[in-house]
């Protein structure tokens, strides 16, 4: 089956429309809620990149080559908005966990991997202006995606998808949250099986050297990186919402002092975390909030 531009644009602009739709609730409750962070910080940078990503991806073909400039200047966007929208979006969820950590020695460690996210960031950031930089003898060959990128892109991208599932998986069962709870916020964190998954499909197409597809998947890649990174509050939100719901008729003689007694007491969601060593209270109000 040939290439369809078409097709490409249409999943695209959706891809990347949801992820900013996503990006926009996301800030909106955790400011309405009073709690924005770093990791908020990072999705709101990583929403800022994908949107000349978005502009670039939209408007294939590549501008008029008559102009070296002008394609130059087209290729680099797309090339560095990719790359800082992948990581920062990945730099926001491995904060999040950094957040949901109590103190520790684990913690220290995520602290030091997100680090080196940013180090990831930096160094495929110079990569990619180094192959678009002024010196070479040929602008259009060194703005192309060379084979040998795709063995480096796919380490530094399966190294970090595996640590931000397999912390918080550790981290999760290691927890004394309801079942309900355990499950619901693991299986938002393992969809970054499916960052892992566009990160080899792109990889695949940068060896098969089919510029089209390569850039199609870049920009997938990308927005799916963006909406896993929101998930957590997206997805907890609208668990909330439903609990709620649900529980409403119930809840409705319920008085103040009881619903407090149900969530601090004993047998509470938090009063069986807070007995917890291994979690801290600040982890508990994340969790529920």
């Amino acid at each position: 089956m040939g290439f369809n531009p078409q097709a490409a644009r249409i999943g695209v602009g959706f891809c990347h429309g949801l992820a900013l739709v996503m990006t926009i609730f996301r800030l909106w409750h955790r400011k309405r809620a009073g709690r924005l962070w770093w990791d908020d910080f990072y999705a709101l940078l990583a929403a800022i990149f994908i949107i000349p990503l978005m502009a670039t991806s939209l408007t294939w073909p590549i501008p008029t080559r008559k102009d070296p400039s002008l394609y130059i200047f087209w290729r680099l966007s797309a090339l560095l908005s990719y790359t800082l929208c992948l990581w920062t979006s990945r730099i926001s969820v491995g904060v999040t966990i950094v957040r949901l950590l109590p103190e520790g020695k684990l913690r220290k460690v995520a602290k030091c991997i997100t680090g080196i996210f940013g180090v990831f960031c930096s160094a495929l950031v110079l990569q990619k202006v180094f192959m678009c930089g002024s010196f070479a003898r040929n602008k259009y060959a060194q703005c192309q995606i060379p084979s040998w990128i795709a063995p480096i892109e796919l380490t530094t991208d399966l190294l970090g998808d595996l640590w931000l599932i397999g912390s918080p998986a550790y981290m999760l069962f290691n927890m004394k949250l309801p079942r309900n709870h355990r499950y619901l916020i693991l299986a938002i964190f393992t969809s970054g099986i499916f960052t892992a998954a566009a990160s080899v499909a792109h990889c695949i197409f940068i060896i098969l050297k089919r510029p089209r597809a390569i850039g199609t998947s870049a920009a997938i890649q990308a927005a799916i990186s963006l909406i896993v990174c929101n998930l957590l509050v997206v997805v907890t939100y609208i668990y909330r919402v439903f609990r709620d719901g649900d529980n409403s008729d119930s809840e409705s003689a319920d008085t103040e002092s009881s619903r407090k007694e149900r969530l601090t007491g004993s047998s509470g969601l938090i009063g069986s975390l807070a007995n917890s060593s291994a979690v801290p209270m600040s982890t508990v109000v994340t969790l529920t909030d």
